[in-house]
């Protein structure tokens, strides 16, 4: 096993690491001159990579190697001394953000090498926080010009989603429910998507904030996804009359999971601006599994796609519902349905299959929509939410 000494260290340099031009552009604006030199291309045996970490700088996810039997992930070594070392931690926030750890790597030539490389720290990884088109095109120029496996650079081609931008001309102003029943990695998913799809301004309103002179300022609000009783504990009756009374004025609505348990008519101390109820509500915790929906014709102009084609979509309890009449709510209209199910242990088989995942109805001057499965959350199809609010914010 070799190692440095001397004043020399050496580092396992993967994802935009490994792209020179793109270090020294951050050494330059940065003021600093890191010494650097270059050694070979080695493996990293047991790990892989992921894109578990959120970039404030670059403002998207970044790539992260998290443990994994069988795995490997390939990169490159270089050679700094103790001033560069500093520099590269407190590029990657070490200790903080990422954590510098001491691995082995196997040389092109076999040979084994004691190096330290960079981990995010565990209170920091969140699944797939995929890149920007740039960031990923610097990351593979780094694989291409060390001649990283043709392989390993064709994975990173191939099955790397990037963020891709809705334009939204008119900049509108959406507001997203924060409070008693929802957590903060849920509205931190909602930010991350309107900030990759460029769907509108996001406003965090807190429970006392739905207020009637407050909310009148905003083109959607959304009611997201965790508890939706303990949503409308968290408005309270004064902050739901808000909502109502912003309904007959024109605005619009939109409940994710327990946003849509929420606007329903189940319960007297729900929204009740939704004409629906729940299937079986006694035994509406199914689970959780990507379930197959079924786009129709109304739902096609929304999701920007043809009538009938099929979704998989991740589900986690949402409410099946069924059609109901309430005062001031008209033209329930299905966009999509459910092709297939989750059944509770106490549930009937059946009960969800052609049930609708997300309807809309007015509410007097207003328009609702309910969303039963977590679109938002589903990798590759989260596109489909921003369309549907985009539809909604330009319609």
């Amino acid at each position: 096993m070799t190692k440095m000494t001397n004043n020399k260290v050496l580092l396992f340099a993967y994802g935009s690491n490994m792209n020179l031009r793109d270090l020294n552009l951050y050494f330059k604006k940065n003021n600093v001159k890191a010494n650097i030199s270059i050694v070979g291309v080695a493996c990293l045996k047991n790990y892989k990579l992921s894109w578990s970490k959120f970039s404030k700088t670059r403002d998207c996810g970044t790539l992260n190697i998290e443990s994994s039997e069988n795995s490997e992930v390939w990169g490159i070594v270089i050679q700094v001394d103790k001033y560069t070392l500093q520099l590269f931690d407190k590029k990657e926030g070490h200790p903080k953000h990422y954590q510098r750890i001491k691995v082995s790597v196997v040389t092109n030539e076999n040979s084994i090498l004691e190096t330290h490389t960079y981990t995010s720290h565990p209170a920091h990884i969140t699944a797939n926080f995929w890149p920007t088109e740039d960031y990923l095109n610097t990351v593979i120029s780094g694989a291409i010009e060390h001649k990283l496996p043709t392989d390993y650079i064709k994975t990173l081609q191939e099955n790397v989603p990037v963020f891709k931008t809705i334009s939204n001309q008119s900049k509108h102003k959406v507001a997203i429910y924060s409070g008693l029943g929802v957590g903060p990695q849920t509205l931190y998913t909602w930010q991350q998507l309107f900030k990759n799809y460029d769907i509108a301004s996001l406003d965090i309103l807190y429970s006392h904030q739905f207020t009637k002179e407050n909310i009148e300022k905003y083109h959607l609000i959304i009611l997201p996804g965790g508890g939706g009783l303990r949503i409308c504990w968290g408005l309270g009756d004064i902050g739901k009359e808000n909502i109502r009374n912003y309904l007959r004025n024109g605005g619009k609505l939109l409940g994710v999971c327990a946003g849509a348990y929420a606007i329903s008519a189940q319960r007297k101390d729900y929204l009740g601006v939704s004409p629906v109820k729940i299937v079986d509500f006694k035994n509406c915790c199914r689970g959780e599994a990507l379930l197959d929906i079924r786009i129709t014709i109304e739902g096609s102009s929304y999701f920007k796609t043809e009538p009938n084609s099929i979704l998989s979509i991740i589900y986690h309890n949402g409410p099946v519902v069924y059609h109901v009449d309430i005062l001031e709510t008209k033209n329930l209209e299905v966009l999509a349905t459910f092709k297939q199910e989750l059944t509770h242990v106490n549930g009937t088989a059946g009960d969800m299959i052609n049930t609708p995942a997300i309807w809309m109805n007015d509410y007097a001057k207003g328009k609702v929509i309910g969303i039963s499965p977590h679109i938002e959350r589903t990798i590759n199809n989260d596109h489909y939410i921003a369309a549907i609010i985009n539809k909604l914010l330009t319609a």
